[in-house]
């Protein structure tokens, strides 16, 4: 009967262990519950500097949002990434100056990065960036002068 009860015994806790995993035991030392290991890039905040242009001459109204953006494409997916992105309002006249803060240890040396930046009042872009402005990586400038123009419908 004692070895009939041990075997159930045996049997009942490995069969425990296997179905809830090892739970704080002598062998381990598990703790009962393992928390989710949040992996923390280490943050290397820099500053990437420039102006924003316009070639045409146009009034610049109360409404008017210029959005700027630090970015990359993933290469397998062609997802446009946003590494850092900054709206500012209250600019009177072009050329804008600006400052866009970003975390240096989360880029990826081997990735190209590029500065997009637009005008829009009320939902509607009026002027974008007339080209993608290589930027940080790869032997690239660390100062943006990125110039606007009218998007083409």
């Amino acid at each position: 009967m004692r070895k009939k009860t041990f075997i159930l015994f045996t049997f009942f806790v490995l069969f425990s262990l296997a179905f809830w995993g090892c739970t704080s035991c002598l062998l381990c030392g598990c703790p009962y519950e393992q928390e989710n290991k949040v992996i923390q890039t280490p943050v290397e905040m820099k500053i990437l500097t420039g102006t924003v242009s316009c070639l045409q001459r146009i009034p610049v109204l109360a409404t008017y949002e210029l959005t700027i953006k630090l970015c990359y494409t993933e290469d397998l997916t062609g997802e446009v990434k946003v590494v850092a992105e900054k709206t500012i309002t209250n600019f009177n006249n072009f050329p804008v100056e600006f400052s866009l803060e970003y975390n240096n240890a989360l880029l990826k040396q081997e990735s190209v990065y590029y500065m997009d930046a637009y005008v829009s009042s009320r939902g509607i872009k009026l002027l974008q960036a007339d080209s993608k402005l290589e930027v940080l990586t790869r032997g690239a400038r660390s100062v943006a002068d990125i110039v606007l123009v009218r998007p083409e419908n």
